[in-house]
């Protein structure tokens, strides 16, 4: 899907993009699991925690705090071939 597409999606249907370290079907992967992603400061409602954290999700207001490292573009394009050898 082009940038601008994604973008205009993005911006019509709140849809954010957010960091995280979703382990992909490959070797080891898994040990990535929690590695990079984000957290909010943010007292929760017992009895409304789903609502509470699609709002915090997509709420640009909301302070987002990144934690941990991303793969770099040397790893992340081996990753796309191993994927695609599969």
């Amino acid at each position: 899907m082009p940038s601008g597409i994604l973008k205009e999606y993005d911006n019509d249907h709140r849809f954010p993009i957010l960091p995280g370290s979703d382990p992909l079907p490959l070797e080891r992967d898994e040990q990535r699991v929690g590695s990079y992603g984000f957290y909010c400061d943010y007292q929760l409602v017992e009895d409304d925690v789903s609502d509470t954290v699609k709002d915090l999700i997509v709420d640009p207001g909301v302070p987002k705090k990144v934690f941990g490292k991303r793969v770099g573009w040397a790893q992340f394009l081996k990753n796309q071939y191993l994927l695609r050898k599969q």
